[in-house]
């Protein structure tokens, strides 16, 4: 009846339905299987975390401490200010541990951090400090410059320049093309940022606009290998009349980089947008940078995003695809959502977000995917109080997640999360917590949240740093307030004042289709029934096994 080889067609293409959509609907679960405290006798916050191919793990942040408890310093203090430290950890063999301090006579503060195959940490930031130990002829000018310096494998100082003009420049965001082919980008207030002849913009839009009193975002390429030189085959101005902040960039495999911030410019720089103006005060931004093509070619899509309240976009990141992912936070009740978003409005409970906002400063974290220069997936996600999503990271399965900080004690939690109360004791209006979100885009609706759980103890934490390293696992770094958090073993069981962390959980499962806890959205209408999925996978697999018990 039928023709033999279609059926075997058919046969595998039902497993593979039921093979690909069945784990999605797998309860997950999660563990914390390390924390340890990071810090000395005084106060410390860790930024940005990342991971080598050995599952080293390498932390950025300040600190105001003699050197971390746990730890020989390679860099010893010689300064009393606010200085930057990275921190490399082996949790396997400690003999790989390092600590090295950025110090000069000012302060500093450490952004953001990369790691090459080869080894060597490149780390982005800003400092006060005319005197930091830099190697190139690149002058410090201005109240903040922006710097870079790379370590080498063993922890010692390679290279070092600071970034800027002679005014005030901030350092913000880091990533990696290659070994010493590093993009920097942030925020300046200087007219006479070192720029290239094939910037989009070589000068400020307007000369005096950069003249303390308003920024615009960079984007500068540096070559490291110039140990003596500030080396840079492309830097640029990005922005309008008004300001703009970069705060995050990415680089994908195609060598286009991601870049995304804040602005108030109503001509911000648009290509291909998706929003055509300015929609609230700030609105965020994203854009698309392919820096082997000359000047005004090089912008490939620039648009805004927000609505009629404020935006603020922290982080970005992309996957091997070249797909744009964003956080951060929106006080606007008409933000940019897709049909199948987890949440297509604010979470206040009121009618109306920008009347929550004006009164009780409330913002929701929002989550966006852009593919081809729309907008795939969008959601908003929150509880009656202020969240803030400050990282941002993609798993090789395409679960997107986002790590912040909440005082909502309603935020939604999935019955898989490792703790599923804010604070423990203290209501969380008076004490933020930390979070740790995952949100499969192509799970529709509520479903789509197959993980999300507070992260902290009973005081202040907040989850600066997100990375996934190579076992799939989620690596975090921040500022916590709160004891007796670390695990056994840890580096470093003291609580002193407010102290950087490592923390890293295994979440096992990509799905939580069952007993997720969170408030229904009425006005969120799925495009598909993840409940269909369900059967579907089922009635795919069973038609496969009987089509295999069967077949003559």
């Amino acid at each position: 009846m039928f023709n033999w080889p279609y059926t075997k067609i058919a046969k595998y293409y039902a497993i593979f339905i039921g093979l690909v959509y069945l784990p999605a609907f797998i309860p997950s679960h999660a563990s914390q299987t390390y924390y340890s405290y990071l810090g000395g006798s005084l106060s410390e916050t860790g930024y940005a975390i990342t991971t080598d191919n050995l599952n080293n793990i390498y932390i950025t942040g300040n600190t105001n401490s003699e050197g971390f408890n746990g730890f020989e310093a390679i860099s010893n203090k010689i300064h009393q200010n606010q200085n930057c430290f990275v921190s490399r950890i082996n949790l396997e063999d400690p003999t790989e541990n390092y600590y090295f301090e950025f110090a000069g006579s000012g302060r500093e503060s450490c952004r953001a951090i990369a790691v090459d195959f080869a080894f060597n940490v490149y780390v982005t930031g800003e400092t006060q400090s005319a005197d930091l130990p830099v190697t190139t002829n690149q002058l410090y000018g201005g109240d903040w410059d922006a710097f870079i310096f790379k370590l080498n494998p063993l922890g010692k100082l390679d290279y070092a320049s600071y970034i800027g003009g002679s005014l005030t420049d901030y350092g913000h965001g880091l990533a990696l093309r290659g070994i010493d082919d590093v993009f920097i980008t942030g925020e300046t207030w200087s007219n006479d940022f070192p720029t290239t002849s094939n910037a989009y913009t070589e000068n400020c839009v307007i000369i005096n606009i950069c003249d303390g009193t308003e920024a615009n975002a960079f984007i500068t390429n540096i070559d490291t290998s110039s140990v003596d030189q500030f080396t840079s085959q492309y830097s640029t101005y990005l922005g309008g009349l008004k300001q703009d902040k970069a705060h995050s960039i990415a680089i994908d495999f195609d060598g286009i980089l991601h870049v995304a911030g804040e602005t108030n410019s109503t001509n911000f720089p648009l290509v291909n947008q998706i929003s055509n103006r300015l929609k609230g005060k700030f609105d965020g931004f994203v854009s698309l940078i392919d820096p082997n093509l000359d000047s005004l070619n090089s912008l490939i899509f620039s648009s805004y995003l927000g609505g009629n309240g404020d935006e603020f976009i922290t982080a970005i990141t992309s996957d091997v695809n070249g797909n744009s992912y964003l956080t951060g936070s929106s006080s606007s009740d008409d933000f940019p959502t897709s049909q199948n978003a987890f949440s297509q409005r604010c979470a206040t409970g009121n009618a109306n977000c920008l009347n929550s906002i004006i009164n009780n400063q409330h913002s929701d974290i929002f989550l966006t995917q852009i593919i081809n220069n729309e907008i795939a997936y969008s959601t908003l996600l929150g509880g009656s109080g202020d969240e803030t999503g400050h990282a941002i990271a993609v798993d090789q399965l395409g679960s997107i997640y986002v790590s912040g900080a909440t005082n909502s004690d309603d935020f939604p939690i999935t019955d898989n999360a490792i703790d599923n109360s804010c604070n423990n004791t203290n209501p969380c209006s008076e004490h933020s917590d930390s979070f740790l979100i995952r949100v499969d885009p192509l799970i529709d609706g509520e479903s789509g949240l197959t993980y999300s759980s507070f992260l902290g103890g009973n005081e202040i934490d907040n989850a600066l740093g997100l990375h996934i390293n190579a076992n799939n696992n989620v690596m975090l770094t921040g500022e916590t307030y709160s004891p007796a958090l670390a695990t056994d073993p840890a580096l470093d069981h003291t609580q002193e004042n407010s102290e950087a962390y490592l923390q890293e959980i295994e979440i096992i499962g990509i799905g939580n289709w069952i007993n997720k806890k969170s408030k229904p959205d009425p006005k969120s209408e799925p495009t598909a029934s993840a409940l269909n999925f369900f059967f579907l996978s089922i009635m795919s697999l069973l038609g496969a096994f009987l089509r295999l018990k069967y077949a003559r």
